[in-house]
């Protein structure tokens, strides 16, 4: 893979695809998570979505239907690999319709990150161009926020038609490293930079915490 180091931002983009996962089936939210609004009127998909947005060239909303977010509409819908198959299904079907060398994982429930976070995590990512980036937090790793060269999807394919159903375990550890979010670039607002909203006391403390 060729050199990125003396990109411009706009060039930057091109190379990466944004793969915004919005499946799921909420249970222990208990309703459809993703269509969750803010005081403002924006929905909980569209914190994410617009991180991907800036950070990306190319979209994809990955899912089985759309979404009412207002940033959903600017993205291109494509299926999981196996419908209810989870995400690491999710992360094939991003594969088949990647034509970029990167493609960025984001779950669509992680408001608190930034494009800000993207670009220096894709940054990192680019530093080693044939290993997959996973973010990591003080309790593990972060999977719904993770950098795949082009160079694994075949063996993230393989991984699947052997058995494997979990996305942390999708590729050997040997073409795997982990990823730190610098302390300086948590929110102010939050301590959970990583947070994901799947229950409805997560929710009701995000909006409790939350500065426009």
């Amino acid at each position: 893979m060729h050199s990125t180091s003396n990109l411009s931002d706009g060039d930057q983009r091109q190379i990466w695809t944004g793969a915004l996962l919005s499946g799921g089936a909420s249970r222990r939210m208990g309703l459809d998570k993703l269509e969750l609004q803010f005081p403002d009127g924006t929905f909980l998909l569209d914190r994410p979505a617009q991180a991907l947005r800036e950070s990306c060239g190319t979209c994809l909303l990955v899912g089985e239907k759309n979404r009412r977010a207002p940033m959903a509409g600017q993205f291109t819908l494509v299926p999981d690999q196996t419908q209810g198959g989870g995400p690491l299904s999710a992360l094939l079907g991003a594969m088949t319709a990647c034509q970029t060398p990167w493609l960025l994982l984001l779950g669509g429930d992680m408001p608190l990150l930034t494009a800000s976070h993207m670009k220096v995590f894709q940054k990192c990512a680019e530093e080693v161009p044939n290993q997959v980036l996973m973010a990591e937090s003080s309790e593990g790793l972060e999977p719904l926020w993770s950098a795949w060269p082009s160079a694994c999807f075949p063996y993230v394919q393989a991984r699947w038609k052997d058995g494997e159903r979990a996305l942390r375990n999708a590729i050997s550890p040997e073409l795997l490293r982990t990823y730190h979010l610098p302390s300086e670039a948590q929110p102010p607002t939050m301590n959970q930079p990583f947070l994901n909203i799947n229950h409805p006391e997560d929710w009701q403390r995000l909006l409790d915490a939350w500065a426009p």
